[in-house]
């Protein structure tokens, strides 16, 4: 597990984030609800539930606002996408840990790239630092295969990433 803050230039970064994170183009995106994050254990759960914007899945583009994220890939180094999605949490009364749970059953390489600042954040079993919190530019770069955990968050109105699944 690595970290890095401020991963992308501020120009390239602004260009994503105004496009995922602000009003009015936040609304014009197509977002799809989840009733689970994590496992199939959360859909009951009234506070277990996301929006999700696929950008690559299954061999192909499932977005028009693939394009946006190019610099991301560039500075990845990306090869091949198994998946590129958005996430968007909203806020709860309280902090929610969702299922821990892996991307992917086989090791690849996972990112995730925190959109906005807030006190939500990634979980991981078995770690020296286990949370890793949702910072504006921040990077946290894994295994698809590593357990971990997604959080929503209590002092903004949303918790927004890009997380990618990639060789």
């Amino acid at each position: 597990m690595e970290q890095i803050n401020n991963f992308l230039d501020e120009r390239d970064f602004a260009l994503i984030e105004n496009t995922f994170t602000n009003s009015p183009r936040l609304s014009d995106i197509a977002w799809f609800y989840s009733t689970k994050v994590g496992t199939e254990t959360e859909i009951d759960d009234l506070n277990h539930s996301y929006f999700i914007h696929t950008l690559y899945d299954h061999h192909a583009s499932r977005s028009d606002l693939l394009n946006v994220i190019q610099p991301l890939l560039k500075k990845l180094e990306v090869k091949s996408l198994i998946r590129a999605k958005v996430n968007l949490f909203l806020r709860t009364e309280q902090l929610y840990k969702f299922d821990l749970h892996q991307d992917y059953p086989f090791e690849a390489n996972a990112a995730i790239l925190y959109l906005n600042t807030c006190n939500g954040g990634t979980f991981f079993e078995d770690k020296e630092n286990p949370f890793t919190q949702s910072v504006r530019n921040r990077l946290l770069k894994f295994k698809t295969n590593e357990a971990h955990q997604s959080t929503s968050c209590t002092d903004r109105k949303f918790r927004m990433l890009i997380n990618l699944n990639y060789f």
